[in-house]
């Protein structure tokens, strides 16, 4: 039975392809965004495509098959020469090769001894250029100014055991600092009390599919309250040894101990201004693990900063982590004068908490709040999931995030996220708190949090508002200092949503964190202070500013389309969004990937449920005006699996639009890797070489030593092929990755003359349109916004160079797959292919999801409302088992509520 038309969220929701509703007139809209109203009915999927492809009063056409021109359609500046693979020139923000840029979609496994020997050198690499060494009297005084030290007589501390500090075990020395450092902190009458425990042969065993796992400090200084004390105490700890569980959620100050100077990261022996960060696979494995350790702590906590000391047999250097990086003292010899580590613990002891590093915006939530939290209505079961899920998790404290009330935004401002939703939502039932409204929102345990200790350090979580009493998402991160002020995140959401750009999300809340309500007191890092000129840009490193962003939607992943033809749909709305920030505002995001495409599930005022795609997470964002600008800060870094060839190849490369839509092209692969048969499914070693070859693999350039990859890449977009075909060749999903390489292979030709390019054998033949092709399938056809070629499938020999400078190619290749008739979609979803890929984060993130559905009821398990095919309720399993592949070395985010990427 035919459905009747679905009010359109604005573009392809969830289409029904089975509708005979004739197209409706074209409608005329107004040039500026119209005030959102209650009252309008919802526009079906025929009128959208009609007022989409027809040109209003005082707007230019929006063909895209007609000639570009800049004033609608903007280009990124020319490329010259010198800015191709065989001439660098920083003209954007180069492209670096952190952990954090791809180890959230690496397939390679990220636990076990060998693994860490692959790992902990990348962190080392990070965080070498962001080490700045002060000597200590200076650190002292800059960073743990307090009280001066009574005398001995007055706190009575015993000699350490100068034998044990100076051993070659690793625990007597852990022992010995205990003692002492119980000592000071019971005798300190200042800030909240600590207990010191010696925690390096107890990990933290909350902590699951979270990277690296299984870590434990040696030391880890702990408040004394009820809450974290029944956390981190151990049934089996010897008391004598101070033992205890490592708890990453509680610990405020941490010590790392060496005894074998090849291990320490710092010279620590013969320590001069030139050579304070030591060489060799010992050192660099050390800074790797304390690096490890501060992600951990920055994953776990609300932190601005924090302090750490690292020991080696009676020498100690303090540091203190943020997220531009780490100052590290000068080492100080306490063997000699035992007075000078009693200074060190004193004076922590001695600091509140917000010199301590703790973020005095973020306070314990009441009981009282949680089970609001707990209780509020969830817009859907999966939602619910989700919200259960952050909740009563060991490990993980609820607390309450304050904003600053000026940082709302007034939803009346915007315009709809599609034209069948009102931005405008109720008044809350308490009229007190409507009449009152604060900034305050409720989170436990993340959603998603970045695995580098620099950085953004994004973290998300499914929040609860507590003035409108209502789930929505919550995004934390640490943006660039060198931002306008009109250039950030929430600015530039609440930009497209007043300018009428569909499909983005819609902002609650944002802006910079204080410490204080009179905005005076912005949170930021210091680190930069005192580094050296980033060797690249020539520039100072900016400081790292606190930032939050509070959206309405909790979106889903793009991992749970329901088939092919939803996958598509939704990347389709995430392409238009693309489209009209570039086309209406000059905007390109800069970081599209497989998390930052979202699904957003809703329904109508007639209980219907439909689908759409939003783009997600635009910190990275830049207008065309700032890109011709060049970079502004060393350092940024994109999503590494889905950046283009160029980019990886070349990290001086300014990034083009042409960049962000290849980016399109390499997500499509991504998911068909996943989730459909292809030649490599029953064999998943291969699939895994395959992925960490093309996805994964890093080279060194020589004359800089920047990281680069890509080279499998560029071979294909220039030869114009699909590394991976799908088995069932003459579907429309398999067609559309057949038309994007041709599209790409011309694009190549143009930009990269040099590469001969070779001819492809055209083997398949293009699927011929059916006769009974639903009539929403055919208004696309008809509407002039889409152009067929005779010939798209394959590229003509000798190829047509065409250089891609705007959306109108990739969007027709779109449209021509999403007007196959739906007999042709019948291409059954896998479960997760990558899911054989133990211990990788993208399995983690899988297993998070999981745990998120069956901590709610089995609804939220549920799968998606499907395209109206029956026969694709039923999902085929993947042959691949997890367990049967052998550890292999490998080569080198509306808003989801699982995986907001950094």
């Amino acid at each position: 039975m035919d459905s009747p038309p679905e009010p359109i969220a604005s573009l392809l929701p969830f289409v029904d392809r089975g509708a005979t509703t004739p197209p409706a007139s074209p409608r005329t809209e107004q040039s500026t965004p119209p005030t959102p109203s209650t009252s309008a009915a919802p526009e079906t999927y025929l009128e959208l495509i009609e007022r989409i492809s027809t040109p209003t009063a005082g707007e230019s056409s929006n063909d895209l098959s007609s000639a570009p021109d800049e004033t609608q359609h903007p280009r990124t500046p020319p490329r010259t020469g010198k800015d191709r693979a065989d001439g660098p020139q920083i003209t954007g923000t180069p492209i670096v090769h952190k952990a954090s840029s791809y180890r959230g979609h690496s397939v390679a496994s990220l636990v076990g001894k060998q693994n860490a020997k692959i790992i902990r050198p990348q962190y080392a690499k990070e965080m070498r250029p962001k080490l700045a060494e002060l000597p200590f009297d200076e650190f002292m005084a800059e960073f743990m100014e307090g009280p001066e030290l009574p005398s001995e007589s007055v706190l009575k501390i015993p000699d350490m055991d100068k034998g044990k500090l100076m051993g070659r075990k690793e625990e007597d020395v852990c022992v010995e600092l205990c003692k002492m450092a119980q000592i000071v902190f019971d005798s300190c009458p200042h800030g909240e009390k600590l207990a010191a425990k010696n925690t390096r042969q107890h990990p933290d065993n909350t902590d699951h599919d979270d990277y690296s796992e299984q870590l434990r400090a040696d030391i880890s200084c702990y408040p004394v309250h009820p809450q974290a004390t029944a956390d981190y105490a151990s049934a089996t700890a010897d008391a004598d040894k101070f033992q205890a569980q490592t708890r990453w959620a509680w610990i405020s100050l941490w010590v790392e101990v060496k005894t074998a100077h090849n291990d320490c990261p710092f010279e620590m022996q013969n320590p001069t201004e030139d050579n304070f960060l030591r060489g060799g696979d010992g050192a660099a494995m050390t800074l790797g693990q304390m690096a490890e350790y501060m992600a951990k702590i920055f994953r776990r906590q609300h932190r601005t900063h924090c302090f750490s000391l690292s020991v080696y047999r009676g020498r100690a250097r303090m540091m203190r982590w943020d997220r531009a990086g780490a100052i590290v003292s000068t080492p100080i010899d306490f063997v000699a004068n035992q007075s000078l580590i009693h200074t060190v613990f004193w004076r922590y002891a001695s600091m509140d908490q917000k010199q301590r590093g703790f973020d005095p915006t973020v306070i314990p939530a009441t009981p009282q709040e949680i089970e609001e939290m707990r209780t509020c209505p969830a817009p859907t079961e999966w939602v619910n999931a989700c919200r259960r899920a952050s909740l009563d998790r060991p490990g993980w404290p609820i607390y309450k995030i304050l904003m600053r009330r000026q940082d709302l935004v007034d939803p009346r401002e915007l315009t709809p996220l599609t034209n069948g939703i009102d931005p405008v939502d109720p008044e809350p039932k308490d009229p007190d708190r409507a009449a009152n409204p604060d900034a305050s929102f409720l989170v436990g345990m993340r959603c998603f949090a970045a695995d580098s200790p620099t950085g953004r350090g994004t973290k998300c979580f499914i929040a609860y508002e507590v003035s409108r009493q209502r789930l929505v998402f919550l995004k934390d991160y640490w943006r660039p200092e060198t931002v306008h002020p009109d250039r950030r995140e929430g600015d530039v959401l609440k930009l497209l949503r007043t300018r009428n750009v569909k499909f983005v999300p819609t902002p609650v809340a944002a802006g910079d964190v204080y410490n204080s309500e009179d905005g005076l007191d912005v949170q930021k890092t210091r680190t930069q202070e005192h580094l050296n000129k980033d060797k690249t840009t020539k520039r100072e490193h900016p400081a790292q500013v606190h930032y939050r962003l509070v959206v309405k939607e909790i979106a889903r992943p793009l991992d749970d389309h329901h088939d092919p033809y939803q996958l598509v749909k939704v990347l389709f709305f995430a392409f238009e969004a693309h489209r009209q920030a570039w086309e209406q505002e000059h905007i390109i995001h800069r970081d599209i990937s497989a998390t930052n495409i979202l699904m957003f599930v809703y329904k109508d005022e007639k209980g219907r449920t439909w689908v759409i795609g939003l783009l997600n997470d635009w910190e990275l964002c830049k207008f065309l005006d700032d890109i011709k600008k060049g970079a502004t800060r060393p350092g940024r870094s994109g999503t590494w699996q889905f950046m283009s060839a160029r980019l990886l190849l070349n990290p001086d490369k300014q990034h083009e639009l042409a960049d962000d839509l290849e980016s399109f092209l390499h997500v499509l692969r991504w998911m068909c890797l996943r989730f459909y048969e292809h030649r490599l499914t029953h064999s998943p070693p291969e699939l895994r070489d395959h992925v960490l070859t093309f996805y994964e693999a890093i080279g060194v350039r020589r004359d800089d030593h920047e990281d680069t990859g890509g080279a499998q890449k560029y071979i294909t977009m220039c030869d114009g092929y699909n590394p991976v075909p799908l088995l069932d060749s003459d579907s429309p999903l398999d067609e559309l990755l057949r038309n994007l390489a041709s599209v790409f292979r011309a694009h190549y030709a143009a930009v990269e003359p040099k590469k001969p390019v070779k001819p492809v054998r055209k083997e398949r033949q293009p699927i011929e349109d059916a006769a009974d092709s639903d009539l929403l399938l055919q208004s696309m056809l008809s509407s002039g916004s889409f152009t067929d070629d005779e010939d798209d499938v394959e590229p003509q020999t000798p190829v047509v160079a065409q250089e891609l400078v705007n959306h109108t190619p990739i969007r027709n290749a779109f449209g021509k797959a999403l007007r196959r008739p739906a007999s042709l979609w019948e291409l059954n979803k896998m479960d997760d292919q990558f899911e054989a890929f133990e211990k990788s984060p993208v399995t983690q993130r899988s297993i998070l999801r999981s745990s998120q559905q069956s901590a709610g009821s089995k609804r939220a398990a549920e799968s998606l409302p499907d395209a109206g095919k029956a026969s694709s309720s039923r999902r085929a399993r993947s042959t691949a088992a997890a367990g049967d592949l052998p550890s292999v070395a490998e080569a080198g985010s509306a808003v989801d509520a699982s995986s907001n990427v950094d």
